[in-house]
């Protein structure tokens, strides 16, 4: 759990990064601005709405309740919320289940359902690891690793009970936790859009933290361009692909981490080890909704580049572009149908010089 004073300062960073707009959408090209925009921290995160086109007379209540939305969902989602639904799971691991509304069975069924998909590689019971992580405080050191083995014994889907007819959620072991990560934000991301579509919106961007839902196209029907941080150089954009639906979300090994005896220790952590997933450094999936692009993005970095793509190529309606480091600096891989880049790095060959030691 973060200090007080590890929460400030990562708010803080959060509000930076807003005013940046580093690699977020929109700031990128020349096009006709929002109607109406706003950026707000909540999921522990920098969310921004645009909305470009919509009912004049209701833009102002959708955005209003496409956040009000969001703040509903994190309340209900985050483990770090001792009233969410999710810790009171959590609290009762071993003990029986718990009644939960239609949105926490929703979001724990849907993740489940892609995590089969991904043979395990995003599994949401991973909280019994995450729990043994922190990657804020300035004394992070990696878990001792009898900690790790020990939970890594209540990691898996066995360990969720589902109970649909009383529309109940356990655990069945005492040391299982549900983490839900980001999924919860690529969820957020695609209830929000329902909210502006029930507004009458017709064209609109959520960013929830790198997690992109898009709905309609702007007002002069151009699609969407769509900056990819730079994984090494920070406030940079690698490539810029033009999108006109769906959702786009990016996982990367610069969002938070630590060094220990020289070794870089990032979130991404690899269920079946307990340890940070090596040889990938950004993946991006471009899928029908946000909860599939988030689920992908992080389950594509921890079976690497082979076996990631391999499950990309072989699901529909997905697309995804990989960067990897080696002795010859940055590569970049992408799936057959992704969009090309428009940036200033345009081939999926390409190979970018190695980084400098600082």
């Amino acid at each position: 759990m973060e200090n007080k004073l590890g929460k400030l300062l990562t708010t803080v960073f959060l509000i930076a990064l807003a005013a940046l707009a580093i690699s977020r959408v929109g700031n990128l090209h020349e096009g006709p601005l929002p109607s109406k925009h706003q950026t707000r921290i909540m999921m522990d995160t920098v969310v921004t709405l645009r909305i470009y086109a919509g009912d004049a007379h209701q833009v102002e209540k959708a955005m209003e309740a496409t956040f009000a939305e969001i703040e509903r969902l994190e309340g209900i989602l985050s483990r770090w919320i001792p009233s969410s639904e999710i810790s009171k799971i959590n609290d009762t691991a071993g003990r029986g289940s718990v009644s939960v509304c239609p949105e926490t069975w929703q979001a724990i069924t849907g993740t489940e359902e892609l995590s089969r998909l991904t043979n395990g590689a995003f599994d949401i019971t991973i909280g019994a690891i995450t729990q043994l992580w922190d990657f804020q405080s300035d004394e992070a050191r990696v878990p001792d690793e009898a900690a790790i083995q020990r939970g890594l014994r209540f990691v898996g889907p066995q360990q969720i009970l589902l109970d649909s007819l009383d529309v109940k959620v356990g655990l069945r072991g005492r040391g299982a936790a549900i983490d839900l990560g980001g999924a919860a934000k690529g969820y957020a991301v695609d209830r929000a859009l329902e909210v502006l579509r029930r507004y009458g919106v017709k064209a609109a961007v959520v960013d929830a933290g790198g997690d992109i839902g898009l709905l309609g196209k702007k007002s002069r029907g151009e699609v969407w361009k769509i900056g990819i941080r730079h994984p090494q150089v920070l406030g940079e954009t690698i490539e810029v692909l033009e999108v006109d639906s769906g959702a786009v979300a990016t996982s990367g090994n610069y969002e938070r981490y630590f060094f220990q005896d020289g070794v870089r220790y990032h979130h991404i952590l690899d269920p079946k080890t307990g340890m940070p997933a090596r040889g990938v450094v950004s993946v991006t999936i471009l899928a029908k909704t946000a909860l599939e692009a988030d689920i992908l993005s992080t389950a594509v970095f921890v079976l690497g580049p082979k076996r990631g793509m391999t499950l990309i190529e072989q699901l529909g309606e997905v697309e995804g572009i990989i960067y990897v480091e080696g002795p010859d600096g940055l590569r970049r891989l992408a799936s057959s149908g992704c969009p090309p880049s428009e940036g200033k790095y345009s081939f999926s060959t390409t190979h970018y010089p190695a980084r400098r030691s600082s």
